[in-house]
């Protein structure tokens, strides 16, 4: 078999993929089920731990879609506040935040997604930097103050690695629109 047809079958391939992809995501994200409330854009402020003992405090914002009534897509880019020489630079990630509405008020979800942070580190005679990219998971939950407006208060487990690790509790506001 030549190189050529090679590369032709995985033209053809990669094409069919993202055909296929396109249409189920025009699928989903056609009729959503939340008619009134499709996106929703916030902020908050998380009390991270970076590494064994770092405190650091990390305001970040967050944009998501709701897919249904279920789930939604979000994203999120964050920094952290200099703490003792400890710096988280930046963090950005995508999730998947899915869960059961217990009431027209409560919403537990788990978030779950992939999470790139840079870091760096400098005590004195021990400077480091570094950025690593990891799955993250966590658990939390929606409280609606009204139609538009929710709070919420989550655990995320940002990013787990040999090399850096991070953690957050954080507290939030959002608004659906």
């Amino acid at each position: 078999m030549s190189i050529s047809s090679n590369i032709s079958k995985n033209k053809i391939t990669r094409n069919m993929a993202v055909a296929g992809l396109v249409a189920g995501l025009s699928g989903v994200f056609s009729a959503p089920a939340m008619a009134d409330k499709l996106m929703y854009a916030g902020g908050g402020l998380g009390l991270a731990e970076l590494g064994d003992d770092n405190d650091v405090t990390m305001p970040y914002g967050r944009f998501g879609m709701y897919i249904n009534e279920n789930f939604s897509g979000e994203v999120r880019a964050g920094i952290g506040l200099d703490d003792d020489g400890v710096e988280l630079d930046t963090l950005l990630g995508g999730y998947v935040r899915g869960g059961i509405p217990l009431s027209d008020v409560f919403f537990p979800y788990a978030i779950a997604g992939i999470t790139m942070i840079d870091y760096s580190y400098d005590n004195g005679p021990f400077n480091d930097s570094g950025d690593e990219m990891g799955i993250s998971m966590g658990i939390g939950a929606d409280f609606n103050i009204n139609e538009r407006m929710k709070i919420n208060a989550e655990y995320i487990n940002y990013v787990d690695d040999d090399d850096a690790e991070l953690d957050a509790l954080g507290v939030g506001l959002a608004v659906n629109f």
